[in-house]
């Protein structure tokens, strides 16, 4: 059989059009996947650096002000729980 005719047989035979397929399909949700990761990957990026200066932005502290004050005036009486204020 000349090249000519091998080759012609071959293009028209179905048997590796399955497989031809089914590598564009996953070609394509690979694609798509590495796409969605970058998306999703950037964006919680930018949202954990934005977190973390604002976790380094917020002062916490124990306690009232000066003197050790805990709740309320200066002398520490303020009306916090077990106070005795209704």
């Amino acid at each position: 059989m000349p090249p000519v005719e091998r080759f012609k047989s071959y293009a028209n035979r179905d048997d590796g059009a399955v497989t031809v397929d089914f590598v564009v399909l996953a070609a394509f949700a690979l694609a798509l996947g590495v796409g969605v990761l970058t998306t999703v990957s950037r964006g919680s990026l930018d949202f954990a650096g934005a977190l973390d200066d604002h976790i380094k932005a917020t002062e916490v502290g124990v306690g009232g002000g000066e003197g050790g004050a805990s709740a309320g005036g200066a002398d520490g009486a303020g009306a916090g729980v077990g106070s005795g204020s209704n």
